[in-house]
C-alpha cells in the first residue's frame, strides 16, 4: 500500500472516531415513547401479579377490587425536569358493566436518592363502561435541581374489569435521540 492510500485510511479513521465522539448533533427538543404496561409491576402488600393477567393488550384487572401497579418511565432528557418538561398519557379499557376510570400518581424524584421534596400529581380519567375505552394526561412538575436527573414513575390503580392499555411519555426538553 502507497503512503498516500495508507494516510488516507488514517485519514477516514479519525474523522469517523470524531464524529463519534463529538456532542450529537441530531439532539431533539421533545422525545416521546410508548410504555407497554407489561414493563410494569404489581404494588404490594395489597397486588400481586397472580392478581393480573398481562398480554400484548395490556396489564387486565379480571378481580373484584383495586389493584395497584407502578410502571417505569425511560428518562432521555438532559436537563431538569420544568414544569411542563414531562407529559404522561394514560390508555385504558373498561369491559365491566358499572361505570369506572383509572386513577394515576406521576412521581418524579425518589426520596431514596434525594433529600428534596418529590414532585407527585394525581388524576382520574373520564368514567367508561361496557368496552368503552378511556385515556387522560399528567403534566408533570419542577423537580429539584440538585439532582440532574432522577427517575420517573406512574403508579395507577386499575378497577375490576379494567384494562390498562398504554402509557405515553412525552420530554419536552433536550434530549439525545430525537
Amino acid at each position: 500500500m502507497s503512503l498516500s492510500r495508507h494516510l488516507a485510511t488514517i485519514g477516514a479513521a479519525l474523522v469517523l472516531l470524531a464524529s463519534l465522539a463529538a456532542p450529537d448533533a441530531t439532539a431533539a427538543t421533545s422525545d416521546r415513547k410508548v410504555v407497554h404496561p407489561s414493563a410494569c409491576m404489581p404494588v404490594g402488600p395489597n397486588t400481586t401479579i397472580d392478581e393480573l393477567e398481562v398480554s400484548g393488550n395490556g396489564i387486565y384487572n379480571p378481580g373484584t377490587s383495586i389493584e395497584k401497579v407502578i410502571c417505569p418511565l425511560p428518562r432521555d432528557q438532559e436537563t431538569v425536569y420544568g414544569s411542563t418538561s414531562v407529559v404522561i398519557g394514560i390508555y385504558y379499557r373498561v369491559l365491566g358493566a358499572g361505570a369506572t376510570s383509572v386513577t394515576c400518581t406521576l412521581t418524579i424524584g425518589s426520596t431514596s436518592m434525594q433529600t428534596q421534596a418529590v414532585w407527585t400529581s394525581t388524576k382520574s380519567g373520564p368514567l367508561k363502561s361496557g368496552g368503552a375505552r378511556g385515556d387522560f394526561t399528567i403534566t408533570g412538575g419542577t423537580q429539584s435541581p440538585d439532582f440532574l436527573v432522577v427517575p420517573s414513575s406512574v403508579t395507577c390503580a386499575i378497577p375490576p374489569k379494567t384494562s390498562l392499555g398504554a402509557i405515553y411519555h412525552v420530554e419536552t426538553g433536550v434530549t439525545n435521540y430525537p
